[in-house]
C-alpha cells in the first residue's frame, strides 16, 4: 500500500489527528500555498462533548459523526488518509504508518486523549471508557441489555442504575440531566418487576 500523494513544489504539512486542534488547523490552511495530509484512525470527525448522549440513547452516533472527505471535498492541495502512525523519524523527515511510510516538511501531532485510568488496573479492565464512538456506543448496549435482563430480575435493574452512575460520575453536572433523559424516554419501554421502592 501507499499514501498515493503527489510531489509537487509546494511544501508538505502533515497533521496527525482530526480533532478540533486537527481539524481547526487544516481549516486555517485552506487558502495557503502548503499541501495538506491529514492523517486519522478513522474516516469521520467526532463531537466529544455529545458521546454521553449518545451512550444514554439519547442521539445516534451519526449525529455527531462527520466524514472528513465530507468536510474537505472541494479543497485543493489536501488529502485524507486513513491510517495509524506507528512512529516518527524527525531526522529523516518521514512518518511510518499502517499504510507506509510519508515524506513531510511540517509535522503537527494532535492525536487527542486517551482515558486515564490513574494507575489502576482493576478500573482498566473492568470499566467503559466513553471517549470515542465506539466505546460509547459499547455502553448504550451494555445498559439496554441490562435493562432488558431487568425486565424479569430487580437485580440487573439496580446493576444498570450502577453502571450509570460508575460511568458518568466524572460528568457530575451532567448526571442528572443524563438520568432525567435516560429514564423518561428508554425506562417506559421496559416493563420493571414489582419490587420495594428504591430510592436513587
Amino acid at each position: 500500500m501507499g499514501f498515493n500523494i503527489p510531489y509537487t513544489d509546494k511544501k508538505r504539512v502533515v497533521i496527525i489527528g482530526g480533532g478540533f486542534g486537527g481539524l481547526k488547523l487544516a481549516e486555517k490552511l485552506k487558502k495557503s500555498k502548503f499541501q495538506v495530509v491529514l492523517i486519522d484512525k478513522n474516516n469521520y470527525h467526532q463531537f466529544p462533548p455529545l458521546l454521553y448522549q449518545v451512550a444514554s440513547s439519547g442521539l445516534e452516533y451519526n449525529e455527531i459523526s462527520f466524514p472528513y472527505r465530507k468536510i474537505f471535498q472541494k479543497r485543493k492541495n489536501f488529502y485524507f488518509r486513513l491510517a495509524e502512525v506507528y512512529g516518527v523519524n524527525p531526522k529523516g523527515h518521514t512518518i511510518q504508518t499502517s499504510i507506509g511510510e510519508l515524506e513531510y516538511d511540517y509535522l503537527v501531532i494532535a492525536a487527542g486523549t486517551i482515558t486515564n485510568f490513574f494507575g489502576n488496573k482493576t478500573i482498566e479492565e473492568q470499566s467503559l471508557p466513553m471517549k470515542t464512538v465506539e466505546e460509547a456506543l459499547a455502553l448504550r448496549d451494555t445498559l439496554l441489555i441490562n435493562l432488558e435482563k431487568a425486565t424479569t430480575c430487580m437485580f440487573w435493574l439496580l446493576s444498570a442504575f450502577l453502571l450509570i452512575a460508575m460511568q458518568f460520575f466524572p460528568y457530575a453536572c451532567l448526571f442528572s440531566a443524563i438520568l432525567m433523559a435516560f429514564l423518561p424516554s428508554v425506562l417506559s419501554a421496559f416493563p420493571i418487576p414489582a419490587s420495594p421502592h428504591y430510592i436513587l
